[in-house]
């Protein structure tokens, strides 16, 4: 999985690999390594709590959460707007 941050936006671009991983799993995780002691984590998961996308960073962990409907669509290929073999999803920030 990719991450690219611009501006006031987050965009996460899973592969193949990714989308299989998300779709069995409703997570997918990936992680930037700053030397020996500090890394970044980033994850796509999917919560049934939530009702619209949101991205939470805490304790050097950027989450974007995915409502549960809205991944469920995803992991349905007849109501898939997207393409099965790959996944982007962009996220504004406040």
């Amino acid at each position: 999985m990719k991450l690219r941050i611009h501006r006031n936006s987050l965009r996460l671009r899973l592969n193949r690999t990714d989308v299989d991983q998300f779709r069995n799993t409703g997570i997918c995780a990936g992680a930037l390594r700053f030397g020996p002691d500090s890394q970044l984590t980033y994850t796509l998961e999917t919560s049934s709590r939530m009702t619209v996308m949101e991205a939470q960073y805490r304790q050097d962990c950027i989450r974007v959460l995915l409502p549960l409907d809205m991944a469920q669509r995803g992991r349905d290929p007849t109501k898939s707007r997207f393409p099965l073999t790959a996944l982007m999803i962009e996220v504004p920030l406040c």
